[in-house]
């Protein structure tokens, strides 16, 4: 199962749990709202990440999506496949 961007943060102590729960109610409330964003924009938005501290965790969700789906990094297949 692919980790979502919450669970990185999370292991890698950027955010805490409270943190994470206030920012899925928020983007919960927004998407009700018809205006809906993404978590890291609305981590951000709230003061909970740093950019360049989402940045990181995005490319590590990257590569391991990558990785699990048999694709480079640069998102082109694997030879063999």
């Amino acid at each position: 199962m692919d980790k979502l961007l919450g669970q990185y943060l999370r292991e890698d102590g950027i955010v805490s749990e409270a943190q994470l729960r206030k920012a899925l109610a928020a983007q919960a409330r927004r998407v009700q709202a018809g205006n809906a964003e993404l978590l890291g924009a609305v981590l951000v938005e709230i003061g909970a990440v740093e950019i360049d501290d989402l940045e990181v965790e995005l490319e590590k969700q990257a590569r391991d999506r990558a990785h699990i789906y048999g694709e480079e990094s640069t998102g082109e297949p694997e030879e063999g496949r």
